[in-house]
């Protein structure tokens, strides 16, 4: 098969996380009210509570320098430790710049798949360089001449994944026992053999990988119109 050596990218710059395509407060709380009925009935979890990512978060042309994801993660905690306002209790959630680095790592593969291309090797942490934004890349890696995908190429590019961010998160200091219920989530999504195509729209757009600024937005709307 003719493979190719890519380099890929996705912009994350501070104020990339403000180009999500959110619905205006009254159909927020209209989707919000149909999903949890829905949910309620079906015994399905809430977190699939989905935002649209923009196209406009794919840049292939960034010439931020970069550094290897290990050095990165041995200097930035990617799982940390958060006061719970008004009290003294405390609980555990991904940086805002790990939250950032999932997401783009996904879109990078969704990409991909969407050109009918996928890894022809096995996705590794040696792969992936971090920008100080929070920009990602991958080098290194052989990806396949656009062509029909098949679903267990899918599955493959995601379990490599799923690998690629355990490792990231453990080196950074991170206890997967501490994961919250929603990133585990993604990550098990990622993991599962049962993953279809439809799966790829649930992971790129899953709830764990929304700001906390977009989520507290998304909840405010939800109470208060």
């Amino acid at each position: 098969m003719l493979t190719e050596w890519w380099l890929l990218s996705v912009s994350t710059s501070e104020t990339s996380d403000n180009r999500y395509k959110l619905l205006s407060p009254l159909w927020i709380q209209f989707i919000v009210s149909v999903a949890t009925l829905f949910f309620f009935f079906a015994g399905m979890p809430l977190s699939f509570l989905l935002c649209v990512h923009s196209t406009e978060d794919i840049d292939e042309s960034s010439a931020e320098e970069m550094r290897d994801a290990m050095s990165y993660a041995k200097e930035n905690p990617m799982l940390i430790q958060v006061p719970v306002l008004g009290t003294a209790r405390k609980f555990w959630r991904l940086s805002d710049k790990a939250t950032r680095i999932s997401r783009k790592l996904a879109l990078i593969l969704r990409s991909l798949h969407s050109n009918g291309r996928y890894l022809t090797a096995p996705l590794k942490v040696s792969n992936v360089f971090i920008g100080s934004s929070g920009s990602v890349k991958l080098r290194g890696v052989s990806v396949s001449a656009k062509g029909f995908i098949s679903i267990e190429r899918v599955r493959d590019d995601y379990k490599h994944l799923f690998k690629v961010l355990i490792s990231l998160i453990q080196t950074s200091g991170g206890d997967i026992a501490n994961l919250p219920p929603d990133y585990r989530e993604f990550l098990m999504l990622m993991g599962r053999g049962t993953f279809t195509m439809q799966d790829e729209f649930l992971i790129v757009n899953h709830v764990a990988l929304l700001p906390m600024e977009n989520r507290y937005f998304f909840l405010l709307s939800f109470i208060f119109f």
